[in-house]
C-alpha cells in the first residue's frame, strides 16, 4: 500500500509538470543573462530551459567553425571584381559553335 502511494505521488508529481510546444517555447522571452552567455555555460542553460534536445558544447567545432569564416581583410578586396568586362555578346544572329568545336565531331 506504501509502494502504491509512493507511486501515485512521484506520478502526480511528474504529470503536473507543464508540458511546452515548440512555439510557446519559442515565444518566450531570452532572458538578458542568457543573451551573453557563451560556451559550456550556454550549452548548460539550454539544457536546463527546453527538453526539446541536448545541447553540448565542443571546443573543436568551435575552432573549425572560426577557420572557416572569411577574414575582414577580404571584404574590403571584393569591389574589384565587380569591375570585370564581360565580352560583348554577338548581335548578328549567328549562334552555332565555331569550327574549333566541331572538330571533334567530324568524320
Amino acid at each position: 500500500m506504501l509502494a502504491l502511494l509512493v507511486f501515485f505521488t512521484i506520478f502526480t508529481a511528474f504529470s503536473s509538470e507543464e508540458v511546452l510546444t515548440i512555439e510557446e517555447f519559442a515565444a518566450r522571452p531570452i532572458p538578458k543573462e542568457a543573451q551573453e552567455l557563451t560556451g559550456e555555460e550556454l550549452a548548460e542553460y539550454v539544457n536546463k530551459q527546453q527538453p526539446f534536445f541536448k545541447a553540448k558544447y565542443s571546443p573543436s567545432v568551435v575552432k573549425r567553425r572560426m577557420a572557416s569564416l572569411m577574414k575582414m581583410e577580404y571584404l574590403k578586396k571584393d569591389k574589384r571584381l565587380l569591375k570585370v568586362k564581360m565580352p560583348e555578346k554577338t548581335t548578328d544572329g549567328n549562334d552555332t559553335l565555331p569550327e574549333r568545336s566541331f572538330l571533334c565531331l567530324t568524320d
